[in-house]
């Protein structure tokens, strides 16, 4: 139904500009014979806007659209197989966010790989990686797929590859001659450097207080 409206619609806004073909198509999709010649496309009405959207829908699709999307970047943040089960520990004290989450774990679980989905108060303690999903703290357990001296090695190496990205980019902009006679879309993509090598820092150094004394001692 949902592709027969779109195909209708679509047809209706071209029609104008390729008359003969989407005549052609939309006769087929009604179910029109040749002997009818009462109904045209070039008569149907223009499509009408759609009714208004639901806000507590869109939301709702929203915190589920999040939560997943930030498992598998943390996934890929840690370089985790995609056949590796996560388990998700939710802290959310948001009624508005948690109640989506909720109804919709077990879609978030399929699409994100999660094999264990629970709410509580609190993070849980051991080696754990964090995202933010609209309000809510998703916890995933990194105990027996991370190491905890080789992850803080790898993050170390990585966020001084990014302190020396943001320094070159800074350096240019600091440099008037630069920025009087780049042009225009070149000084912005410099700033868009630093912004982009600001945030990855800051992610960098998050994930690095939060393994924090994980693992100490494990060897």
């Amino acid at each position: 139904q949902v592709l027969v409206a779109v195909l209708d619609t679509a047809l209706r806004l071209l029609h104008p500009i390729m008359p003969f073909v989407t005549e052609t198509i939309w006769r087929e999709l009604h179910g029109l014979t040749p002997a009818d010649t009462t109904t045209a496309l070039m008569r149907a009405a223009w499509p009408a806007p759609i009714a208004a959207a639901d806000p507590a829908a869109d939301a709702a699709f929203d915190a589920v659209r999040t939560a997943t999307t930030e498992l598998r970047k943390l996934r890929a943040e840690y370089e985790l197989s995609p056949k590796v089960p996560l388990t998700v520990v939710a802290v959310c004290d948001d009624p508005a966010v948690r109640g989506p989450l909720e109804t919709g774990r077990d879609g978030i679980a399929r699409l994100a790989g999660v094999e264990s989905w629970t709410f509580a108060d609190a993070g849980p303690d051991g080696l754990v990686g964090k995202v933010l999903a609209g309000g809510a703290e998703l916890y995933v357990s990194l105990d027996g797929l991370v190491d905890a001296g080789d992850e803080r090695e790898r993050l170390a190496k990585e966020l001084d590859e990014a302190r020396g990205e943001l320094r070159r980019a800074e350096g240019k902009l600091a440099n008037e001659s630069f920025v009087a006679k780049a042009p225009d879309h070149v000084v912005a993509a410099e700033r868009e450097k630093v912004a982009r090598w600001t945030a990855d820092i800051e992610k960098l150094t998050a994930q690095l207080d939060e393994l924090g004394g994980a693992g100490e001692g494990d060897g």
